[in-house]
Parts: structure tokens; C-alpha cells; sequence
């Protein structure tokens, strides 16, 4: 349970705020119309994809082992349904998912705005609309950026056939997260998203940005159906004129925005939240910049602010009428401005990252707003997101240049403390004076030390419970208490599954993304001695493609070497079979289903240097 120091902290958090302030509950219940009845979302295998049920608990009081604030914004998002937003023209499905899903009516049927992380999830809002709007036609889906929970449900309410509008670079962001980068993001995700908590008041109650990602089968467009929309121009879909403006760099690498004159709404997609959203975020990805993210913010005030009645997003409940919506607009672009410029001005200054996240606070106007408080981002790593875009990972200090290794640190502390016994008596007096995180200090150089004192994993696991009971931030919490989660070595519940064997997923990538997927994957100890050069013809989708490979490393270029070593015929389908090793190389060159020339042990060497990708990788201990 709570201690008396975690109390504390969070009756500080309710003397901050105005806890009467009903607003947001009004607004997010505006326009309800149903919902499912039995609260629950299951996957063809009869697994649960969602559950609202299992956020009953959020309408009780809040206990003392949740933020108050956090609790409070865990509540708003729990509220599920499909809600009118603007009546015969605007309808949204929320609470099935991290995200929204949007329908806006066009002259012949609808356009779907995002369409959730999974298919579960869209089918289910789709059922759900069409049982109370009708049976009209998925005329268009907008796909507002390149995060999964947006796009991840695609074949849920389109398909092959369906227009899909996107931003310059969506896809190629896309894969850049879910696949380059996808078995770190997903491992470090599954703590940023409390996957293998529970969902109780100890334990996972929320995300902040949403109550949680639905799961089951992430199925994204195909490359060759989306259709970019860049910089900024008016479209007519579907008899309806929206009015696009990009934004790249701020909330997504890959983003727009855009407004509906007709029905006065604007669809601020991820860039404006009721929520502190990440400047960098924990599961890692590119940091973002809070003065582009400002400026976008402040455009769109310039051309939109005078005629405006109402603000939707991809994410939490809209806000209604001209003047609250220019509030709340200002207060989220001067909330990315000041955390970008006081960032600067005290580096400025000479202080490092972890120095500035204790001294700067963001003035009352902000603070005491709900929408710019800490659910998602947080004010301390959003700091550190400034300070890393401009000056990079290094302080300037020399001592942190050149550091020991996490499990070598940790036993040169240990030896210098004076033994194992000795820190955790050090450890456990700071646990007792609420000194949380020294006591994390000393017991993280423990456990890399030695991953077997179970005594140091527990005392570990018990302050991180701590840190995360009185957290504002819906992510730390569920940071923290993963990290207890794994150091009591409880049951792993949720691992993610392998993206480059999901066919769904692999229909967004083009051959050079597939390619640039291999560089990534060889093991260079391989490719000792390799100087290939390798032609490849896919006659199916006409495209040639060399590879060469020297100095163990693999390079790409989609025109044919004028001197190769090796030459084959193959198809796309083919290759996405070897690379994902779901087909025998060697048997598709016997049997001659792959036409070659050349020395065949270039093609062999190749793919079996790809490397084993690790999805649960240790992160509390060596």
C-alpha cells in the first residue's frame, strides 16, 4: 500500500488543482449515444482485444495508491461510446482504444479520420456506428499520422480498394518505428504501456493519452493505396472540402492537420491533446521540436482562430465553441513554446538536463490547466527532449563521456560501499525515510551487480511501487511498476509479436524498405571476407535491385550492376517468404522457382547472415 511519503505527494496534487472543475466531464460526455453492452471486444480466437469493463474500478473514489490527477484523467478516459459531435456530420468512437476513431458525412457515405490500432477494435466501432448511422459506404480514410494506434485497424473498416489519404512520408515513418526500429520500440513499450500489469488500482489504471491499446491483428494499408497530401491545400473528398496543413517534427515525423469550413470543426489530429504530450517519448522514437510543434499550433490560431467552433483529435473528447477553443489552442501551443525556450535559455546558462528539470516550472496559467498537465509527457523528460535536439546525449561533462558499463558500475559500487549487505542497509534506511531515489541508486548498482540477491530485487521492486503510486504521469507509473513487475520475475503476459511475420504489416513495405530492413538485421561477423555484388530482377512488380555486399556491410541500389557476381529472378512474395525465414532458400534455387546465374552461395551467404531479433531483452538487469 501507500506509505505515508507517497500519501503526501499525492494530497499535494489535490491542494493544486480545482478537483470542482466538471468541464471536461460535460464535454466528455456530450453527445453520447451507445455503446456496447457488454463492454468487451474479442478477437477471432475469442481473446480479449478491449475490455471497458475492467475500468469499472474508476468510478469509485481515488485510493491512495494513484495520483489524484492521474485517476481523474483515467476516468474521463474511460468514457466509451459512439458520440455526435456535430449532428448528422461529425461522429466519433472513443474509448475502444488508445485512440479515436472519426466518421465525418460526405455526399456519398463516409470518411473514416484513423482506425485504431487493430482490426478488433475498428470492426467493433464500425458495428457500432453503422447499428446507429446507418449502412452508407467507407467512401475515404484519413489517416492523420504515422503512429500504429492510428492505422493499425485499417482493414477493419476498408480495403484494397478504399482511397487513403496520408501525409508525405507516412508510410516510409511508419516502417521506419515498426519495423527498423520495432523489437526495441516494442520491448521498451510494453513498459511505457503497463502491458504485463494488471488492470487494478495498484497496479495499470490508463495511459493518459487513452485507457490502453487494444490488441489483436495490426493490419496497415498497402503502400501503393495511400495518396500524400503535402504542405498545405484544400481537397474535396467525397463532395467535402477540407483544408490540409502539414506538420511534420512535431507530435510525428509524418503529420497533418485540418479543418472542415462547412462545419466549422477542426481536426487537430495528435498535435493539440487534453494531456502534456512527449517532446520524446519513453518508448523511443525521434525527438520532437516544441517550436515547430508551437508555430503549427499558432498557424493554425492565425487561419482558422476567428471562425472555429469546434476542436476533434485523434486522441480525448472535443471542445466546443469559439472562444474555448482559442483558449485551449493558445495554452497548448505556449505549454510546447516555454518548455522549448527555457530549455535553451538555461543551457544556456551552463546547466545540464537533469540540473534544469529542477529548476524550471512551467508559470500558473499552464500548470493549473488539466490539458497541460504531466498524463503522458511529463515537463522532466520533455526538458531533456529540448536539451538532447539542440546539444545531443553528452553534458559537457568528461566524466560522462567514457563511462563503465551498467553491470561493471554496479560491482565497482557495490566493492566500494562495502559489500552487498552493506547497500541494502543503506538502501532500505533511504526506503524508510522516503528517500526514493537514492534508495534506486544504490539498489539499480546492486541488482546489475548481482541479478541474484533477491533481497535487492524485492527492496527494488517495493520503491519503484512507491515512485509510481504518487506519479502524475500515467507512463511513469506504468514504467515503475513494470520494472517491479520484472524484478519479482512475474508472469510475462504480453510479448509482441514478430511485425516481419505479420503479412498484414509487410503489404505497407516497399522492396526498399525490405531491403533496408536486411541491413539492419546482418550479423557482420557473417560477412567476414563477402564481396558480392548481387542482381536482382522482381518481374513481377518490375523493379531490379542490387545489393552489394563488402567490409560486412550491406549497401542497396535500385539499378543493376554493371559487374555482378550473382544474378537471380525472383518475386517480391518470395522474398518476404526467405527473409522471414518461411521458405527454404536453397529448395526455391533446386526446384527453379528462382532463376539464377552465377555462384548461388552469394544468395545463401546473404540471408543467412540475417541475425535472430530479440522481443524480451532484460532492462532492470543485465
Amino acid at each position: 500500500m501507500a506509505s505515508s511519503f507517497t500519501k503526501e505527494l499525492n494530497n499535494n496534487c489535490l491542494r493544486q488543482l480545482d478537483f470542482n472543475d466538471n468541464r471536461d466531464f460535460e464535454d466528455a460526455q456530450r453527445g453520447f449515444i451507445g455503446t456496447i453492452e457488454d463492454g468487451i471486444i474479442l478477437t477471432k480466437e475469442g481473446n480479449i482485444s478491449y475490455s471497458m469493463k475492467s475500468y469499472d474500478f474508476l468510478k469509485d473514489k481515488c485510493p491512495d495508491t494513484v495520483n489524484p490527477s492521474l485517476w481523474r484523467q483515467c476516468q474521463l478516459n474511460r468514457i466509451h461510446g459512439l458520440f455526435e459531435v456535430l449532428k448528422d456530420k461529425i461522429y466519433q468512437i472513443r474509448g475502444f482504444d488508445i485512440s479515436n476513431m472519426t466518421f465525418v458525412k460526405g455526399e456519398k457515405g463516409w470518411i473514416v479520420i484513423d482506425t485504431l490500432t487493430t482490426v478488433e477494435a475498428s470492426s467493433a466501432g464500425l458495428s457500432l456506428f453503422r447499428k446507429h448511422c446507418g449502412e452508407l459506404p467507407i467512401t475515404a480514410v484519413i489517416i492523420t499520422h504515422s503512429h500504429g494506434d492510428h492505422c493499425g485497424g485499417f482493414l477493419g473498416v476498408g480495403t484494397d480498394e478504399t482511397k487513403v489519404y496520408v501525409p508525405p512520408n507516412m508510410v516510409n515513418e511508419l516502417i521506419s518505428e515498426n519495423i527498423f526500429a520495432g523489437p526495441a520500440m516494442d520491448r521498451r513499450s510494453i513498459y511505457m504501456y503497463g502491458q504485463n500489469l494488471t488492470t487494478e488500482p495498484t497496479q495499470f489504471v490508463g495511459n493518459g493519452l487513452g485507457q490502453q491499446l487494444s490488441h489483436g491483428l495490426n493490419a496497415f494499408p498497402k503502400y501503393s493505396q495511400c495518396i500524400e497530401i503535402k504542405g498545405e491545400q484544400e481537397i474535396i473528398i467525397d463532395g467535402i472540402n477540407f483544408h490540409f496543413i502539414e506538420t511534420p517534427g512535431a507530435e510525428a515525423p509524418s503529420e497533418f492537420v485540418f479543418y472542415i469550413p462547412s462545419m466549422k470543426a477542426f481536426c487537430a489530429s495528435e498535435e493539440i491533446n487534453h494531456i502534456m504530450h512527449n517532446l520524446i517519448t519513453l518508448r523511443g522514437a525521434k525527438v520532437r521540436n516544441g517550436k515547430l510543434w508551437a508555430n503549427y499550433i499558432d498557424h493554425v490560431i492565425e487561419k482558422f482562430g476567428d471562425d472555429v467552433e469546434i476542436n476533434f483529435g485523434s486522441h480525448h473528447w472535443p471542445t466546443w465553441g469559439n472562444k474555448r477553443v482559442n483558449e485551449y489552442w493558445e495554452k497548448q501551443r505556449d505549454l510546447y513554446k516555454f518548455i522549448h525556450d527555457q530549455t535553451l535559455r538555461y543551457a544556456n546558462l551552463g546547466y545540464t538536463p537533469n540540473e534544469i528539470v529542477n529548476l524550471l516550472k512551467l508559470p500558473d496559467s499552464l500548470a493549473k490547466e488539466f490539458y497541460c498537465r504531466d498524463y503522458y509527457g511529463s515537463l522532466s523528460h520533455n526538458i531533456k527532449g529540448q536539451y538532447q535536439l539542440y546539444i545531443g546525449w553528452y553534458d559537457g561533462n568528461p566524466a560522462h563521456l567514457d563511462q563503465l558499463q551498467p553491470s561493471d558500475l554496479g560491482k565497482k559500487y557495490v566493492e566500494a560501499l562495502g559489500g552487498e549487505d552493506k547497500v541494502l542497509d543503506l538502501a532500505q534506511k533511504a526506503f524508510d525515510k522516503g528517500e526514493y531515489k537514492w534508495a534506486v541508486e544504490l539498489l539499480n548498482h546492486l541488482v546489475f551487480s548481482n541479478p541474484n540477491n533477491e533481497q535487492a530485487r524485492l527492496l527494488l521492486a517495493n520503491v519503484y511501487t512507491q515512485m509510481a503510486f504518487s506519479q502524475e504521469c500515467a507512463v511513469w507509473r506504468n514504467i515503475y511498476l513494470s520494472g517491479a513487475h520484472d524484478l519479482r520475475r512475474e508472469p510475462i503476459t504480453m510479448a509482441k509479436s514478430d511485425n516481419l511475420k505479420n503479412p498484414y504489416v509487410l503489404r505497407s513495405m516497399n522492396l526498399t524498405h525490405i531491403f533496408d530492413t536486411l541491413c539492419i538485421m546482418v550479423d557482420p561477423s557473417k560477412l567476414i571476407g563477402a564481396d558480392w555484388r548481387i542482381n536482382l530482377f522482381f518481374d513481377d512488380v518490375k523493379e531490379n535491385y542490387c545489393v552489394i555486399v563488402k567490409n560486412c556491410v550491406v549497401n542497396i541500389r535500385n539499378n543493376l550492376h554493371k559487374q555482378p557476381t550473382f544474378t537471380a529472378h525472383v518475386t517480391r512474395e518470395l522474398l518476404l517468404g526467405i527473409f522471414a525465414k518461411q521458405v527454404n532458400l536453397q529448395e526455391l534455387v533446386q526446384s527453379g522457382k528462382i532463376q539464377i546465374s552465377g555462384n548461388p552461395m552469394h544468395l545463401f551467404g546473404l540471408f543467412a547472415s540475417i541475425g535472430v531479433q530479440n522481443h524480451q531483452f532484460n532492462i532492470i538487469e543485465p
